[in-house]
């Protein structure tokens, strides 16, 4: 895990910027964010960050008929999207906003409480039917009692039990993970690299997102390209 302490070190060093204490920043693109509000220069009318989340909700309230007052910084994206349109929305928010290069989206896959009933009961159904036959050809003359039938479908339930169990354990670890990111705020530091409608635009942004990346790549020993507004400080190598 990447120490996000000598970062800090290092921003305050390249841009004069101090962070309030404790406030340590999740991801890359939260420490971008901060880092810029205090680096741009005054000027009239929205600055880039502002422009850009005005940007992003505008596109999610036409395109996806999402409410605005839904949209906010910290709002995470997936949230945004019906799980059944979601896979397809990711692509044309990312095609929308200009935005190729955006990770994909992380899908939840875990098995439905309908399924879990239907191979429950599929089971059960499968074990009393085989039953009979087991008593048949264990003895003819022999009854089994029904507690021994009784005490396997138990435990073929338990079997089925635990099997869904662990697979929704994992889809809510999985959940976990992705509620991490992205959040809109990711696509607004994205946004405030690209100039404005191809104009030239402020080349603050993107100055301070190359040297920012550079310190965040040199602690963590990965290329500057790698870094990312998602990249979360915890998922980074400690190159030291």
């Amino acid at each position: 895990m990447c120490d996000v302490v000598p970062v800090i070190w290092g921003v305050r060093e390249r841009f004069g910027v101090t962070l309030p204490e404790g406030a340590w920043p999740e991801t890359v693109g939260d420490l971008y964010l901060y880092v810029l509000g205090r680096t741009l220069p005054a000027a009239p009318g929205p600055c880039p960050t502002g422009r850009a989340f005005y940007r992003v909700r505008r596109t999610l309230a036409d395109e996806f008929g999402v409410a605005r007052g839904r949209v906010r910084p910290a709002t995470r994206l997936y949230r945004l999207f019906p799980a059944a349109s979601r896979g397809a929305a990711w692509p044309r928010l990312a095609a929308a906003l200009g935005l190729p290069d955006l990770p994909p989206l992380p899908r939840r896959r875990v098995p439905s409480a309908r399924l879990f009933g239907i191979v429950l009961a599929a089971v059960t159904a499968a074990w009393w039917i085989f039953y009979p036959i087991l008593r048949f050809v264990i003895d003819p003359g022999e009854e089994l009692p029904l507690s021994y039938g009784l005490l396997i479908s138990s435990l073929l339930a338990l079997v089925v039990c635990e099997g869904f169990g662990m697979a929704w354990l994992t889809g809510l670890l999985s959940s976990l993970e992705r509620a991490r990111v992205p959040l809109v705020r990711h696509l607004v530091a994205r946004l405030t690299l690209q100039p404005p409608d191809g104009a030239v635009g402020d080349p603050t942004p993107r100055a301070v997102w190359a040297d920012l990346a550079a310190i965040v790549a040199a602690e963590a020993g990965v290329p500057a390209g790698e870094i990312h507004p998602e990249q979360r400080f915890s998922d980074l190598p400690d190159y030291c």
